[in-house]
């Protein structure tokens, strides 16, 4: 069974899957190899691998979810990637809620006050 993934391959181009002393040797493109032993087949498919008709299935998705996520952005007006994140506290009426800050919490900016508190002796546990 030829089996296809959209896994990434190695620099040489290449993606080598070990199975109980099986090796099987995936390249091309798109990665692919014909695995003989069905009980890896099975388990190969169980992962990332697909057969050829679930691999060209996948791939007619992704490229219409691309093609579909790019009209809804020349819509919007908005980059594709822009779309779909989530600012707090940043909204039409909300542009006054920055207060530019550090990201440190409000102690941090204030002046030490001096003197530690520490308990006294007889509020100490012992044991």
């Amino acid at each position: 069974m030829k089996l296809f993934t959209s896994l990434p391959a190695r620099k040489d181009g290449t993606l080598i899957v070990r199975i109980k002393g099986a090796t099987y040797v995936f390249e091309g493109k798109p990665l692919a190899c014909e695995v003989e032993n069905e009980a890896h087949a099975d388990h190969l498919r169980a992962g990332n691998f697909q057969t050829e008709e679930e691999f060209d299935a996948e791939q007619k998705f992704q490229r219409l979810a691309a093609e579909r996520e790019a009209r809804r952005a020349a819509l919007d007006g908005k980059a594709p990637s822009s779309r779909g994140t989530f600012s707090p506290g940043v909204g039409p009426d909300d542009e006054d809620d920055l207060d530019g800050g550090t990201g440190m919490p409000q102690e941090s900016d204030s002046a030490p006050t001096g003197r530690v508190r520490r308990a006294a002796r007889s509020s100490n546990v012992t044991g």
